[in-house]
């Protein structure tokens, strides 16, 4: 049994197997996230725990269905997460750490730092310990006199450890004194500020941003307004939609932050005073439709993005400044095809634009379909030691290589079956997770559809879904593409195999042209290459610049694309 059909048993859920094009799906009777009681909705495949709901949209794998039910707890990294412990945490472990707290003057002063009054530091009991070697600022979550997680931050540094592992409420006793309205904050720092200004009728989060724990459901049903304060990033603002909507949009109100402040920790860290923060929550507005948004709240985001140097950092600018110029970089969310005569350097191309990016420690998965990394291995020492691949046959070579090698950020998948695009984007997802990926490669896009029985509409499907995938991770995604047949002319757009869409749905189109030399004959046997190392770099379509031709040279031996004059 598949750890997705364990999971729908362990909830009870009533499900069905239905066999698709590509394998069997279990569906549900309801989807858990929107409630619609429908079947037919609700999709989980059993293989990759990828989910999808064609009711409400959602989707993603078995991990993230796990947290936004509360079941387990955020993909933040936390530095280690013990079992939970359902007794509770002894008591005696958070008076003992609160006393060192109270007798260790470097916590006192960042708490107080960070706006922390000494009234809220003894009624959170917050504490202090040196364990791991580190120092550890401790924040119990106590529910009637219980203590149901603790959850540690380093002195210095952002490292953290959770104790305890129960997703309730910072402050969840509150809820005992029958409250007319409550504000939600994202995590314990914004709640405790809070407090500290005055302002009791307040709750942190446990579980970041995208979390919903759905005993939060049952402890909110009585309040009739909700006050949503949120972080102003991304994650804070899909979050705060996603926990209103479970709520109820009818009933809570977003806070929005004056421009620029990230938190509400930062908002009185900044001196902004508790008659400011009263004024905003008066000020709060009833959520909108979801995706749709007024150009004020756009504007207020942008501002906030500039101020923490986030705009800069969504696109690249290509190593090579010359093609920069004729595309302006690859911006957040960026479908880049890339296409050419099977041998003319596709792959070489993206293996430089990966190795060059990663040197430059730009977190790169290069996800290859067609060979294993090994071997990509001796194209990639080539190209770092600058000599040719058929001397990468000597030990000391590869050391001296993987001494720099190991150090960048440049990750390979692979798969030696042909998998789905299901599991391709769980793949990707997972590492944009894990390793926070802001470039991806993905060779090949005809190798992952070439059995499809319908290969026009099947590469149509695809794109699509990379583009829209590179929409939701907010970063470019590279991806390979074969011309129509073979031929030896410059390729146009309309070569593209199988689909108009590839040029549709992507935000730039490289096509990569080298001629063949002269004296190739059908008994040709040199070693040197079937294509003069010439290239032609033709970006036909550029969403954000003016695209054009530019020549280089490719050097098939060292595996190098080099930009020309």
């Amino acid at each position: 049994m598949s750890d997705a059909e364990e999971y729908l048993k362990l909830k009870n859920w009533k499900y069905k197997v239905v066999n698709g094009k590509r394998g069997p799906w279990l569906v549900t009777k309801f989807c858990p996230l929107c409630k619609s009681q429908d079947w037919d909705h609700f999709y989980i495949d059993p293989n990759s725990g990828y989910y999808v709901c064609h009711r409400c949209g959602s989707k993603g794998s078995l991990l993230t269905l796990k947290e936004e039910l509360g079941d387990i707890g955020s993909t933040v990294p936390f530095k280690s997460i013990e079992p939970e412990v359902k007794e509770g945490i002894p008591m005696t472990e958070v008076d003992n750490a609160h006393k060192a707290l109270l007798e260790h003057g470097e916590a006192l002063r960042y708490l107080h730092r960070r706006k922390f009054s000494s009234e809220a530091i003894e009624h959170f009991k917050i504490g202090y310990s040196e364990e791991k070697k580190n120092q550890w600022i401790w924040y119990p979550y106590i529910v009637d006199g219980i203590v149901k997680d603790i959850k540690k931050r380093s002195l210095v540094g952002k490292e953290f450890i959770r104790v305890g592992g129960e997703s309730v409420f910072l402050n969840e006793d509150v809820f005992k004194e029958g409250l007319e309205d409550v504000i939600i904050t994202e995590g314990e720092s914004d709640c405790i500020a809070l407090w500290s200004a005055g302002i009791h009728n307040v709750v942190g989060a446990t579980i970041g941003a995208q979390g919903v724990n759905p005993k939060w459901i049952d402890l909110l049903d009585k309040v009739p307004r909700i006050f949503i304060a949120y972080d102003m990033d991304d994650a804070g603002v899909d979050g705060a939609y996603k926990l209103a909507n479970r709520l109820g949009l009818e009933r809570c109100f977003r806070i929005m932050l004056p421009m620029g402040i990230k938190d509400v920790n930062e908002f009185f860290q900044k001196k902004y005073t508790t008659d400011q923060f009263v004024l905003l929550v008066n000020q709060a507005k009833p959520f909108h439709v979801q995706y749709v948004s007024t150009v004020g709240e756009e504007v207020a985001k942008y501002m906030y993005r500039m101020m923490h140097k986030e705009i800069d950092q969504e696109g690249l600018r290509l190593p090579w400044g010359k093609i920069d110029r004729l595309l302006n970089g690859f911006g957040s969310g960026d479908l880049i095809a890339v296409a050419g005569m099977p041998g003319v350097g596709k792959t070489c191309f993206a293996l430089n634009l990966a190795y060059l990016f990663a040197k430059d420690q730009v977190p790169t998965l290069f996800f290859e379909l067609e060979m294993r990394p090994q071997r990509i291995i001796p194209r990639l020492v080539a190209l770092h030691m600058g000599i040719d691949s058929d001397h990468i046959n000597e030990v000391d070579t590869i050391q001296r290589a993987y001494k720099d090698l190991e150090k960048m950020p440049f990750l390979f998948a692979y798969h030696y079956k042909k998998p789905s695009f299901d599991f391709c984007a769980d793949t990707i997802r997972k590492g944009f997770n894990r390793y926070g990926l802001k470039f991806i490669v993905f060779d090949n896009l005809h190798f992952l559809v070439r059995s499809a029985s319908d290969q026009t509409r099947e590469v149509g499907l695809m794109v699509q879904n990379f583009k829209l995938l590179a929409e939701e991770l907010g970063v470019p995604i590279l991806l390979i593409a074969r011309p129509r047949k073979t031929i030896h002319k410059i390729i146009t757009n309309q070569d593209l195999k199988d689909s108009a869409d590839i040029e549709g749905d992507s935000d730039t189109v490289i096509l990569i042209h080298r001629d063949l030399k002269a004296d190739v004959t059908p008994n040709y046997k040199g070693d040197e290459g079937i294509f003069v190392p010439k290239t032609l770099i033709r970006v036909s379509k550029a969403r954000w610049g003016s695209g054009g031709d530019h020549w280089g040279i490719m050097d098939d031996k060292r595996c190098k694309f080099m930009e020309g004059d």
